[in-house]
């Protein structure tokens, strides 16, 4: 069960739901004998790509990218092409009147990649889900997994730093900030940190696009540029014309934060990709304590505004000049 939100003033203005979510009982069947999964051969060769959305269900964008695709019956020019509804339980539950609050069923299905999939002790919806999920996943060469997030702000990619998902994320030049890095948590293991997608023997990549504020009609138009992209970038489906590129940041992180009083609030209403130049500009208070950048130079990515007590407040980065380009 999830813990209360704490809600602010900042917070309030976010839970606005521009855009009403889809029925997705059309999709349940799938055609693979698993639920709400959908792959296409086009019996040449090429790669095995796989869109996913809906991992967790108040992210509704997500099913709406993959019901247009899915409306338009998209097919692979070559390889195969996958469209994957993720927690189509949790999906379920989304109320635009209380949007927080269908994130999972019983537990974050992106942090039980790892042995829960060969624990039989556990059997949360969610884990069920990824075991049902995994052998398909498995053979996947290159995964895009549609994410949303609580601020508004531009596209961010999160991925492995290895050099398959880096020529990945590259390709996507509607995403203008890339965020690249190891498993923070060899317990909680996220879709992509799958050891299938960081072998640097083999060029498969696991790409987690966070495309915009959660519930903002232009994050649905975004994230459906950006699988475009991503699919047209692999010859899976014909060229056409996308929006000018945009420039790429490649960040690395150097401080998540993490409120430690129940009264943590930012200092104004900071969109994600806001660039402080000085060390030591305020971001927040918590408690009786300021919250400032840490460096010069410092971009202050996703925040939080939906915070659970003692919980992650946003990220801070800088960039990694070693994978600027």
């Amino acid at each position: 069960m999830m813990s209360k939100i704490i809600f602010d003033e900042i917070s309030v203005s976010y839970l606005t739901v521009e855009y009403d979510p889809i029925d997705i009982k059309p999709y349940a069947k799938g055609n693979t004998g698993i639920p709400y999964l959908w792959t296409f051969d086009s019996g040449k060769p090429g790669p095995h790509c796989m869109i996913c959305g809906i991992m967790h269900g108040n992210e509704i964008a997500g099913a709406l990218v993959l019901d247009q695709l899915l409306s338009e019956e998209m097919r692979p020019l070559i390889g195969k092409l996958t469209f994957c509804f993720g927690n189509p339980e949790a999906y379920q539950q989304f109320d635009a009147n209380n949007p927080t609050q269908s994130r999972f069923v019983d537990q974050d299905i992106n942090r039980v990649w790892g042995q829960e999939l060969t624990d039989t002790s556990q059997n949360s919806y969610e884990i069920k889900r990824a075991r049902e999920l995994f052998p398909v996943i498995s053979t996947v060469d290159y995964l895009l997994d549609i994410h949303s997030m609580q601020a508004s702000g531009p596209a961010v990619a999160i991925s492995s730093d290895t050099e398959a998902a880096f020529e990945c994320v590259k390709k996507l030049t509607q995403v203008p900030f890339v965020i690249a890095g190891k498993v923070p948590d060899p317990q909680l293991l996220r879709l992509r940190d799958l050891p299938h997608f960081n072998d640097s023997k083999h060029p498969r990549a696991a790409i987690q696009i966070e495309a915009g504020q959660h519930w903002e009609r232009k994050t649905v138009v975004k994230a459906n540029q950006i699988v475009r992209q991503f699919l047209q970038s692999y010859g899976l489906i014909p060229a056409s014309e996308l929006p000018p590129a945009l420039p790429q940041r490649q960040l690395k992180t150097v401080q998540i934060m993490q409120q430690s009083a129940d009264s943590f609030h930012f200092s104004k209403d900071f969109k994600s990709g806001t660039f402080f130049k000085k060390a030591g500009s305020l971001i927040g208070i918590d408690g009786n304590k300021q919250i400032t950048t840490p460096v010069d130079n410092c971009y202050l990515i996703m925040p939080v505004h939906f915070r659970r007590f003692a919980g992650p407040c946003g990220r801070l980065a800088v960039v990694d000049e070693a994978r600027e380009v």
